[in-house]
């Protein structure tokens, strides 16, 4: 411990406190936060040494490390420190061998282990950040006007890293607007385009179209060999028009997501043979001869027959076009090592080096010597390259080695997960723990969003498809199933990275397939499940118990019940060895199942039950309803409660005086006044229980929630030290009133 005098030693606390909110007030670099916080700390307490550990707001992993330096994922001890300041998220000193007391874990510290240590929870809003632990020589002693200093710099570190959190939130929402913005700057602009391209293309067939047709009304006895010359020509010229219009159609879908791959397996003669079957007519009409060269060693291959058959016939449409009469037009496909590969080759004048990167644009046509541009709308080269994007292949154009150019496909033979997915699913697939998390998944999300059917689909990391790994309600004939990784419903949900929702599966055009007769309702749900930013797989809901069809509210719920399985998986991905981890996982799912409050609730919920019971305690409704807008959204309608007036500044004060004291506990050992007892406002006591309830059964990433009858026994032990038994009794009251808690004891 320091031997400076007093007030030389207060004086040096006051101003390691100034130097901390000045680098919190005047910087953005979290490390100088960081290191400000903990030397104050470090020297409030007569430290020696002091370690930092974030904690990940998803995973619940701590790290230990300054951000943006190397950080070390710590595991904690059962019975260590780190256990204890995540359950109770409040300040706690630690003697090394002290009954009673948790344990030091070794990993924090390199050498001999401390005496002891004095460890503080950095909590901003209700959301804990991180953990601040200082290494002591010797048992430290009561200081409360030390401990105080050292809870002001915690607390200007909480903020420090809220506003680090906020910010880069704030960055990435920023980003996405800006792509938003750009997309539909970029929108509009092809949209200028489409109607101008259109206006344009459509312009001369018209003409076409109307001039002869009207030859044909004003000389209707014309000789009948002139006529069909002339209906020839309409009918060229609506042929025309129809592949205009198919084809800005088939891009726009294909851009919007609007087109699932409906994936069979192909074998390449048969695939090249129509392909000669479809083209021959035409090539004969040009004068060229279509010559293919199929590679031996090439196998079934998977896709879309419907796509991959339109990718071949618009490289081929192109390669007519530029082809002179008598020249040759070569198909070759040829298997290259888990992929295949289709090259298109023709002999005419070829594409000038500096437009080979750029034929593939929209509304993009060549221009030859002499600004002479090739016919068409230059939407085919467009749309199959969006067709081989949606299988994960690569398209391009290269000149021909005589001339001519060479347009060259490359897709995989399968339609399978990238390894880097397969990575992250062989972490979690093949563990029995996570299993029993995923069972738990789909009882929870069949219990809240009340659906028959939930299945949870992740990629089999030994062959990179998708199969049923957790089910509820599924028959073993479809529990069987393995599906391709980019195909179908789930294919399309992993491709635009959302929720997908289908009202009729048989006639939505993406997916537009016959629904299974296990399922009663043709409407489902399908989310991506994310971790360590892999795509791993989906979870799918069928079979609304109502019978109705899910809507966009069942999607935003799905979302929120998606996100909350990717980050319990993600925080068994962060801990490999720790069964526990994923144990306290499955007891939070299953609490959730039960109680349904917190995700469909949500902070409304507390302020209907803080308003209530403010009542059941005797205060005013404007007393209850100021308490019921601090707690959550305000009181539910229907209340005799009034609303308060815009803000004044009585009315702000009474709301500071009350947050300001929600942290009090009963017995005086809360934060920041120590205020006990009744002098503790009234409406701060009922804030704090509603607090400790709400994260109790709300549970967190790195603690299970419990139950309503499990959080109210935990509160309880708390009674007359933390909690006021008087706020106890109201709201065990009012959570039997609404049937939520069944007690057989009597209350007031």
């Amino acid at each position: 411990m320091s031997t400076a005098p007093p007030g030389a030693r207060t004086q040096g606390m006051l101003s390691r406190l100034a130097e901390v909110a000045y680098a919190c007030a005047r910087s953005t670099d979290v490390a100088t936060h960081v290191h400000a916080a903990a030397v104050a700390c470090q020297e409030a307490v007569g430290g020696i040494a002091w370690r930092f550990l974030a904690l990940d707001e998803e995973s619940g992993a701590l790290a230990l490390g300054v951000p943006g330096s190397d950080e070390t994922v710590i595991l904690p001890e059962p019975g260590g420190l780190l256990e204890w300041m995540l359950a109770h998220e409040a300040p706690v000193r630690a003697v090394a061998g002290k009954p009673g007391d948790p344990t030091i874990e070794r990993a924090l510290w390199t050498g001999s282990e401390p005496a002891a240590v004095q460890a503080w929870p950095l909590h901003a809003g209700d959301r804990l950040r991180g953990i601040l632990v200082v290494a002591l020589e010797r048992e430290p002693l009561a200081d409360e006007t030390f401990d105080t200093y050292a809870r002001i710099a915690c607390d200007q570190l909480a903020l420090a890293l809220e506003r680090h959190a906020l910010a880069a939130a704030n960055a990435r929402q920023s980003r996405a607007m800006v792509q938003l913005e750009e997309r539909a700057q970029a929108g509009e602009a092809m949209f200028s385009e489409l109607i101008a391209v259109v206006a344009h293309e459509i312009r001369t067939p018209l003409t076409s179209i109307k001039a002869y047709t009207e030859s044909l009304i004003d000389a209707p006895d014309t000789a009948f060999e002139q006529r069909r010359s002339f209906l020839t020509v309409i009918n060229e010229e609506c042929d025309r028009l129809a592949r205009l219009i198919s084809d800005a159609l088939d891009l726009s879908r294909l851009e919007a997501g609007h087109r699932a791959l409906k994936l069979k397996p192909i074998m390449p003669e048969a695939f090249l043979n129509d392909l000669r079957t479809t083209v021959e007519p035409e090539a004969a009409h040009h004068g060229v001869r279509l010559l293919t060269d199929l590679g031996s060693d090439l196998g079934a291959f998977e896709g879309d027959p419907d796509l991959l058959k339109q990718l071949a016939l618009n490289l081929l449409g192109n390669a007519l076009k530029f082809s002179p009469n008598g020249a040759p037009v070569t198909l070759r496909a040829r298997a290259l090592d888990g992929e295949w590969q289709l090259d298109i080759e023709d002999a005419g004048v070829g594409i000038p080096e500096d437009q080979l990167d750029r034929v593939f644009e929209r509304f993009y046509r060549v221009e030859l010597k002499g600004g002479r541009r090739v016919p068409g709308t230059g939407l085919g080269l467009a749309i199959a390259r969006h067709i081989v994007e949606l299988h994960g292949g690569r398209i391009w154009a290269h000149s021909a080695p005589t001339g001519g150019s060479i347009f060259s496909v490359r897709l995989p033979v399968r339609q399978l997960a990238p390894d880097s997915v397969r990575a992250v699913a062989r972490a979690l697939g093949g563990r029995d723990d996570v299993r029993r998390l995923l069972g738990a998944a789909v009882d929870m999300v069949g219990e809240v969003m009340a659906a028959e059917i939930v299945s949870v689909l992740l990629v089999d990391p030994e062959v990179g498809d998708l199969r049923v790994t957790a089910s509820r309600g599924l028959d073993e004939s479809v529990n069987a199933r393995h599906l391709p990784y980019r195909g179908g419903v789930a294919g399309a949900a992993i491709r635009v990275g959302q929720p997908l929702l289908v009202n009729d599966v048989e006639t939505d055009r993406r997916i537009h397939k016959k629904s299974h007769p296990q399922y009663f309702t043709k409407s489902l749900l399908c989310a991506p499940i994310q971790v360590a930013g892999e795509t791993i797989g989906v979870l799918n809901v069928n079979n609304k118990a109502s019978h109705e069809e899910f809507d966009e509210a069942d999607r935003a719920l799905l979302a929120t019940l998606t996100e909350r399985l990717a980050a319990m998986l993600q925080r068994a991905h962060a801990y490999p060895d720790a069964a526990g981890v994923v144990a306290e996982a499955c007891e939070t799912l299953q609490s959730l199942a039960r109680t349904r409050r917190d995700l469909l609730s949500g902070r409304r919920e507390l302020a209907r039950c803080a308003f209530e019971i403010a009542q059941r305690l005797g205060l005013d409704p404007a007393e209850g309803t100021r308490i019921a807008l601090l707690a959550g959204s305000g009181p539910e309608q229907g209340t005799d409660a009034v609303v308060p007036d815009p803000i004044d500044a009585a009315e702000a004060a009474a709301r500071s005086a009350m947050l300001l004291a929600r942290g009090e506990r009963m017995d005086g050992g809360g934060w920041p006044r120590g205020l006990s007892g009744n002098a503790i406002p009234l409406g701060a006591r009922i804030l704090g229980v509603l607090d400790g309830f709400e994260a109790l059964t709300g549970g967190r990433a790195y603690r299970s929630a419990l139950t309503i009858e499990a959080a109210i026994e935990a509160l309880d032990a708390g009674a007359g030290r933390a909690w006021d038994p008087r706020v106890l009794d109201a709201l065990r009251a009012t959570l039997v009133q609404d049937g939520r808690l069944d007690d057989r004891r009597e209350v007031a």
